[in-house]
């Protein structure tokens, strides 16, 4: 309690305002619609090149690497989707690129996190490599450089009944929880696991060969790709395509059956 200078006294918890209930549902409304705007942005991507190796350096031939880029909501950052995927081999020498695509209008916001690359090969552990751009984690710059641009990614070889093994088919499929819902919703001109078969494949042939070795909780996170593909097909058509290419009939444990 204090003297004011009209001579009386100003008491601190009896002259406070209190807000209204009604105020303060009005504000909460208003945060809850400016989370569901879509403010958007315009990105764009150059070219992403690099080699993949193996741990003695020597290059590897027929990896398949993915390039993923996810939308998030501008606020909560919950996830909108893929609104690009793209899917490459590599050559004889361990190279790949990834095309690069124009700027486009995406909503809501890109994090520094984007892309993501994901890359398998029968004899290696699958690999998910996150971006990383200087600073703090925020929203990526307009342009988004991928920072193993023109660098060596080395692949671990497959080793069974391992921590590093299960770890890495656990981050893989983590990433991929949007490949399988069909059309993406921040790009409506494509379909999801369309974009990335060759993948799909050598993670189901990954699957089976888990499968067979016992290991049965790691086959486990993965999901079957005739049960994954079957989610999108009210909106992306038959994926029958796909399902002769990994020839289920053949490649399936007996369990499986």
């Amino acid at each position: 309690m204090r003297l004011t200078e009209s001579g009386k006294f100003f008491h601190p918890k009896k002259n406070r305002e209190h807000m209204h209930p009604k105020k303060i549902i009005a504000i909460l409304c208003l945060i809850s619609l400016l989370s569901a705007c879509s403010f958007g942005g315009i990105w764009s991507s150059p070219p992403i090149r690099a080699q993949v190796v193996g741990e003695n350096g020597l290059p590897i031939k027929g990896a398949v690497v993915v390039g993923t880029w996810e939308a998030k909501k501008e606020f909560h950052h919950a996830s909108l989707g893929y609104f690009e995927v793209q899917e490459v081999t590599t050559d004889e020498s361990g190279w790949f690129t990834l095309p690069s695509f124009p700027p486009r209008y995406v909503r809501d916001t890109i994090l520094t996190t984007e892309p993501q690359l994901l890359i398998i090969h029968p004899d290696y552990q699958p690999e998910l490599l996150v971006n990383s751009f200087p600073g703090d984690p925020g929203q990526a710059p307009s342009v988004m450089k991928f920072y193993m641009q023109d660098r060596q990614i080395k692949l671990a070889p497959l080793r069974l009944h391992s921590y590093e093994l299960r770890s890495a088919v656990l981050s893989v499929t983590l990433r991929l929880g949007f490949s399988y819902l069909g059309k993406s919703q921040t790009n409506s001109n494509f379909c999801v696991w369309e974009r990335m078969p060759k993948f799909l494949v050598e993670l189901e042939k990954l699957r089976v060969k888990l499968s067979n070795a016992g290991q049965n909780e790691e086959a486990g996170f993965i999901t079957p790709l005739e049960t994954a593909i079957s989610w999108g097909r009210t909106n992306c058509g038959d994926a029958t395509k796909i399902l002769k290419e990994v020839n289920l009939s053949q490649t399936s444990s007996p369990q499986d059956k």
